[in-house]
């Protein structure tokens, strides 16, 4: 199971379903739970094969465990969604049985959910009305109000209804196990043939928000009608926005009248030291021993912000007792993992190394940790059964400034013989993996945890800066720091750090999973303002440059930078990008240089392809050349044009890309369309070299797409296109003898081919004409043409297309020599062949062409898997920006669709990657409320290696810099599972121990593995020529 485990959490689900469809076989007619709980869990990522759910929930066999009723909850739910109410409610009458009070709550929610009555209201009532009391809600700033409720309500269900009332279309999300083969499991259950479920029923059912909530087996539900909002936990991977959202009692009671609902609700508090309002959503969940006649172990829920005595509370309503109680707290998790070792052999030990708790401690000031167990202790008869054990020597007092004091920095700590020189873990607060992973790996960067540990950072402290958290945060990361290195604890809390942390920062106050990018980005932010050595920050102006070179330009915003920006994280791990948009239309150049502390690179998602084109140079007297690329699927027409390029040596602004069928332009490509687009688009890539293209013509210039023609010989029959269309630039007011000549120009060399084939007779000037020099210029053109016209001989005559009807034509002669005066960008022209040619018509098809071919692209991309120079590559490519994100070009003064294009000016000493695996896709909403319509996660392999070189890819290289950028990899940052819930573990290369360590949470364990996999998500590396690690030297 370990290794099906390992295959869900890096979403190989195909594998996974062959492994657990063997798994079931062997099992079967009794399958262990754990085997179809992992199915399910597969299964459940989509919501169009709920058959096969079923059939595999249904072999569930009664357990009086939390993992049975979990299941047959799932089972429920389906049933709930299908509208089968009936089949709901007997699926949940098997665990009527279940002796276990957090079960009945849950089953007492449901069956006030089935009891209720629904109103017939007609749907575009119901919209009205919820407008209406949306805006109440809004006036009335509920959601501001302390002591009120909000009601979460799933998000799918909120979506459903919307859909409903408002008569949309379901909105079409990826199905990430849309494409498994399930046929063998279908038939191991005896299903028939797999076939996908389309939902077409759109009515919504009953708010279901049971699916909000985690099974808690040992809560004890608290029977206090106010507080039994607190008797549901929800589960730990929820995330705001996209599995749930918050409405007002007034909008839950109006839903639930009319289609019943399970009720979850949270309250809204007002939390004084941070002076803000928010949705207590995750109240601490207290892991208690009971102490009375025997040992009891259970589980609390309260607020955060309520006191010890609120647990005394809690249990004397449950337990029905008036006894005094008292609580206690181990010193550490090694006094309480030894107490607990001795009751389970059978020892009593009165006396416990801890603490017995204020009743009017805040919880939160507990410092709890997920592995900590509170004692209750109930008093039997007149005296107390615990005591606490007390310390011989007490620990002298320190000698410490009053800037250390007011701030809690200890001295300088001395290593203990068995310190744990970085080497320990990090004890969960509750789903704070996000935090942990990503301290260890800033642990390791010894560079800067010397400079913590050691106090160097006190004489810089800046607990002025408004723009920081006070030199608090500062203090607590170096006390941790100390606690890490030089103590002797396999894993220390940081639930210092995360107060700070969320007294400042409130999107990480709570117990809620994060992003571990975003708290990095957080934390180093911090530590930065509180240790930035300018203390009076100047007012800086933008800068414009003008003629600047790169290295000029960069080192003015430089600068800038650090005249308000100095500090030990600045000295380390800022460095420095390069972005370069350019305006289409007048070509202006803007350019800025902007710090950043974590270098963000794209995932690409592409494969290679064989791709060719044909190129048809301006100089009708080269080839056309048919060109074969690699091209991958994130490449866009610009790409195509840029590896052109490089080949040909011709500008890509002199380029046209055009697809032709049938002689016929069918698209013309744009800069931005994609490479896959072109080669799976109707027609053949052909790209025209002409003076300038289409997205670069001037003001007075035209496009012109000429067509070589024969006439029809019957009156039924139709002119015949006989060759592609070939492309030139004119100006707009050119003469017809202008135009006469730029197209003979082009002409000329099939003429010349021809007449070599016609006798004297068919063409009297046929020795004179071969022997007469290439005309230099448009006037001789317009001369040889003349001569031609003289003689009887005139080749072609132009004819042209009406710009707003084709079959509108119109002759020019050459003789008529009129000012044209053309209207619009583009142009369309027939060259009707003359007769005296038309048995050599052949020539003037693309008979003979040179080929070429490139390398530019990888020639084999592993489809999923790709390195990190791909990374870079994709962070550095050009791209056009979009509708909706146009940039505002000051010299056009409009908002243009600029070129943009992204690089690294400037690399740190400490180099932090972030690989962008989650995308989110676009956000809904209906009136206050907003919601993600999903968000992915990007699960390919990204190769990275142990030396990073990243001298190409630095352009202060260009301007002289010799330093030499080598990196080692020192640490990584793993993101296993899904979004939202998932896990974090991070590998560091300790340089004490010179190991690297693999850290879980509070495991830390030397690793001699593979520390590069699918699940990296921050990589860290250092500069090779970094001073050595001088820590316990």
């Amino acid at each position: 199971m370990e290794k099906i485990q390992e295959l869900v959490n890096s979403q190989k689900f195909q594998e996974a379903i062959e492994e657990l469809t063997d798994l079931l076989e062997s099992e079967l007619p009794s399958p262990k739970l754990e085997t179809l709980e992992v199915l399910n869990r597969i299964l459940s990522l989509s919501t169009k094969r709920q058959d096969l759910q079923i059939a595999i929930l249904r072999l569930a066999k009664f357990e009086n465990t939390e993992r049975y009723c979990d299941l047959i909850l799932n089972l429920a739910r389906l049933y709930i969604d299908l509208g089968q109410l009936s089949t709901a409610k007997q699926e949940l009458e098997k665990l009527s049985s279940i002796n276990n009070k957090y079960i009945k709550c849950i089953l007492q929610g449901f069956d006030r959910m089935f009891n209720q009555r629904g109103e017939d209201i007609q749907k575009e009532d119901q919209w009205e009305q919820f407008q209406l009391l949306e805006k109440e809600e809004k006036e009335l700033d509920y959601f501001s109000q302390d002591g009120l409720c909000s009601y979460l309500i799933p998000a799918g269900w909120f979506q459903k209804w919307r859909l409903y009332v408002k008569n949309e279309d379901p909105i079409m999300l990826d199905d990430p196990i849309m494409s498994l083969n399930v046929t063998k499991l279908r038939q191991l259950l005896n299903l028939n043939e797999d076939c996908i479920n389309e939902e077409t029923d759109v009515i919504p059912g009953p708010i279901d928000s049971s699916r909000l909530l985690q099974i808690k087996w040992n809560l004890l539900p608290d029977p206090t009608q106010q507080k039994q909002y607190l008797n549901y936990v929800l589960r730990n991977d929820l995330r705001e926005g996209v599995d749930f959202v918050h409405v007002s009692g007034k909008v839950l009671k109006f839903f639930e009248k009319i289609y019943g609902a399970f009720v979850v609700k949270r309250l809204i508090v007002k939390q004084e030291e941070q002076e803000r309002i928010i949705v207590d959503l995750i109240p601490r969940v207290v892991e208690i021993i009971i102490l009375e006649n025997q040992l009891e172990e259970s589980s609390l829920q309260v607020n955060g912000f309520e006191q010890v005595q609120e647990l005394t509370r809690k249990v004397r309503v449950i337990k029905g007792i008036g006894n005094e109680i008292r609580w206690w707290k181990f010193k550490d998790l090694q006094s309480q993992l030894d107490w607990m070792s001795m009751i389970q052999k059978g020892t009593f030990i009165k006396s416990i190394k801890g603490k017995e708790l204020d009743i009017k401690f805040k919880i939160d000031d507990l410092n709890l940790t997920t592995q900590d167990i509170l004692i209750c202790e109930i008093k039997q008869g007149k005296s107390w059964q615990l005591t606490a054990e007390t310390n011989a020597v007490q620990q002298k007092e320190q000698n410490v400034s009053q800037l250390y004091a007011k701030f809690g920095i200890s001295n300088v700590p001395k290593a203990l013989p068995d310190s744990r020189r970085g080497m320990t873990g990090l004890q969960n607060l509750g789903n704070t993996c996000f935090m942990n992973a990503a301290l260890q790996c800033l642990s390791n960067t010894y560079e800067f945890t010397e400079y913590m540990v050691y106090n160097h950072f006190a004489q810089h402290l800046n607990p002025n800066n408004v723009l920081g958290p006070k030199g608090f945060l500062a203090a607590s990361y170096a006390e941790l720091m100390k606690s890490m290195w030089f103590a002797n604890y396999s894993s220390v809390s940081a639930i210092d750090l995360k107060k700070v942390i969320g007294k400042f920062a409130p999107q990480f106050y709570g117990y809620g999973q994060q992003d571990s990018h975003e708290f990095l980005s957080y934390l180093l932010d911090g530590l930065h303002e509180d240790l930035n050595r300018v203390l009076n920050k100047p007012i800086v102006t933008d800068i414009e440059i003008t003629n600047e070179s790169d290295q000029q330009a960069s080192e003015k915003f430089w600068i800038n930078y650090t005249l308000r920006n100095q500090s030990r994280i600045q000295e380390l791990m800022v460095g420095q990008y390069k972005s370069t948009l350019v305006c289409p239309i007048c070509s202006r150049i803007s350019k800025t240089f902007d710090p950043f502390m974590s270098l963000s690179l794209p995932i690409p998602s592409f494969s290679s392809f064989p791709f060719s084109l044909y190129f048809i140079y301006d100089d009708s007297e080269n080839l056309p050349a048919k060109i074969s690329l690699q091209l991958s699927t994130d490449m866009t027409g610009l790409d195509i044009l840029k590896q052109l390029e490089n080949l040909l040596n011709v500008s890509h602004k002199r380029m046209n890309m055009i697809l032709i069928k049938d002689h016929q332009i069918q698209e013309r490509v744009s800069y931005d369309k994609e490479a896959k687009w072109i080669n799976e688009h109707n027609g053949i890539l052909f790209v025209e070299e002409v003076e300038s293209n289409i997205q670069n013509l001037k003001q007075n210039q035209i496009n012109v797409d000429f067509y070589y023609v024969a006439r029809a010989q019957k009156t039924n029959e139709s002119d015949k296109i006989l060759s592609f269309p070939r492309q030139v630039v004119i100006d707009r007011n050119l003469t017809s003898q202008q135009l006469y000549g730029l197209i003979y120009n082009k002409f000329r060399i099939h003429l010349t081919l021809a007449v070599k084939e016609l006798t004297s007779k068919e063409f009297p000037l046929k020795d004179e004409f071969l022997t007469l020099p290439r005309p230099k210029s448009l006037e001789e053109s317009i001369q040889e043409f003349l001569i031609l016209v003289q003689n009887q001989l005139q080749p072609f005559t132009l004819r042209l297309k009406d710009q707003l009807n084709e079959k509108l034509k119109k002759e020019i002669q050459f003789n008529d020599n009129i000012i044209l005066d053309i209207k619009g960008s583009n142009l369309s022209i027939e060259v009707i062949i003359s007769d005296y040619l038309g048995k050599n018509a052949q020539i003037l098809k693309l008979q003979r062409c040179k080929e070429l071919t490139t390398n530019d692209t990888k020639s084999q991309i592993r489809k999923g898997e790709y390195d990190l120079d791909d990374c870079l590559r994709a962070f550095t490519k050009e791209e056009i920006l979009g509708k909706g994100d146009e940039w505002y070009c000051n010299k056009c003064k409009k908002h243009v669709q600029a070129s943009k294009k992204m690089e690294i000016y400037k690399v740190p000493q400490i180099l932090i990657i972030h690989l962008k695996r989650f995308k989110t896709n676009r956000i809904s909403n209906l009136g206050n409320f907003y919601f993600s319509n999903g968000t992915q996660k990007i699960t390919s392999m990204v190769q990275f290696p142990h030396e990073l070189n990243l001298n190409n890819f630095v352009l202060s290289k260009q301007a002289g810099d010799n330093q030499n950028y080598i990196y080692d990899l020192y640490g990584v940052d793993n993101h296993y599972g899904g979004i939202g819930g998932g896990h974090y573990t991070a590998y560091a290369f300790n340089s004490v121990l010179n190991k690297w360590i693999d850290y879980n949470d509070s495991n830390a364990r030397t690793t001699s593995s593979n520390v590069v996999s699918e699940a990296a998500y921050l990589l860290f590396y250092r500069r090779r020529d970094s001073e050595k690690c001088q820590m316990f030297k």
